[in-house]
């Protein structure tokens, strides 16, 4: 049986190393956490049992998917000390939840300069409004009944310029910010992408993070690229965005914080939720708020804007 379970699971990491060839392997990349877990009884097992042939093929594979998780706790570059404080909070709301109080009142108290709330819908907008805050919503056409309507909120005292709305492949609404950062511009993307679960998703997803890279290469400056991308850092299409943008993942170097589905336990979580950072860009913390009703858990980010150079650069740690 231990036996077993390590091919089955050296298998789909085989397979899951080859997303480039299609979409539907790159599914089986998500899971490396998981993988880890579930290969460490027969390991151990196998170990035991003085089969060692096994042994070192399963553990070849345990090594293999730790590997892809070293990231997670390989620090960032540089320190973060200087630079212009920003707070960044993002959340898939779920358009179907209805705990809005318990939701905006955390989000609200921790005190971010801007928050990007995903899946709103005209009752969250309401309900967004209704709260006497410090925030002004940005006036955007992106509000859907359906679960891809999204919303910007930012600090009064935050200079903004106009949003600047467009649909990316699949009709799918995203949004780009320019913020003033101490005179100094800062662009802020948040894109929802289609989840890959079916031949017309699936392609459509990598069209989507694609369009995202295309337009953060077109910028000129700082950028941030933040929202539900439906993808962990090791499938394919997301290797390809940070390897043609620069960007950094930002949770790089504060432990593993699987986001989704909030249903399962930490081992069962994947990190699907992303806060991506360029250039001049640095990030302090990186942290997952609590259950509060969503399918997503929210994302904290403590981002240094205008760090000198060589303390935030672009490129990421050689992994797998």
């Amino acid at each position: 049986m231990a036996v077993l379970l390590g091919l089955s699971v050296t298998a789909v990491t085989v397979l899951g190393c080859l997303g480039r060839a299609s979409w539907r392997l790159d599914l089986l990349a998500h899971f490396r956490l998981q993988y880890a877990v579930l290969l460490l009884p027969p390991v151990l097992l196998t170990a035991f049992g003085r089969r060692w042939r096994w042994c070192g093929l399963f553990t070849a594979t345990l090594v293999l998917n730790l590997a892809w998780l070293a990231p997670f706790w390989w620090p960032q570059p540089g320190a973060v000390s200087r630079g212009t404080p920003l707070r960044v909070v993002h959340m898939n709301v779920l358009t179907a939840n209805t705990r809005f109080d318990d939701v905006l009142t955390w989000v609200f108290a921790q005190d971010a300069d801007v928050v990007v709330l995903q899946e709103v819908n005209a009752a969250w907008i309401e309900a967004i409004d209704a709260f006497d805050t410090d925030y002004r919503r940005l006036d955007t056409p992106s509000i859907r009944e359906d679960n891809f309507g999204m919303t910007v909120l930012v600090r009064d005292e935050l200079t903004t310029g106009p949003p600047t709305t467009w649909h990316t492949p699949g009709d799918v609404p995203a949004i780009r910010v320019d913020l003033d950062i101490d005179g100094a511009g800062l662009a802020l993307f948040s894109v929802h992408t289609l989840p890959p679960v079916n031949r017309v998703y699936g392609p459509t997803n990598r069209a989507q993070l694609k369009d995202a890279a295309a337009r953060v290469n077109a910028v000129e400056g700082p950028v941030i690229l933040v929202g539900d991308l439906n993808a962990t850092r090791w499938a394919y299409a997301m290797r390809k965005l940070r390897q043609d943008t620069g960007l950094r993942d930002a949770a790089r170097g504060f432990g593993y914080h699987g986001t989704w589905p909030t249903s399962l336990w930490w081992t069962g979580m994947i990190p699907i939720d992303h806060v991506l950072v360029g250039e001049g860009v640095g990030v302090a913390d990186h942290r997952v708020g609590p259950d509060m009703g969503s399918d997503h858990r929210p994302v904290v980010v403590d981002l240094r804007i205008g760090v000198r150079e060589g303390q935030a650069t672009t490129g990421e740690p050689p992994y797998p």
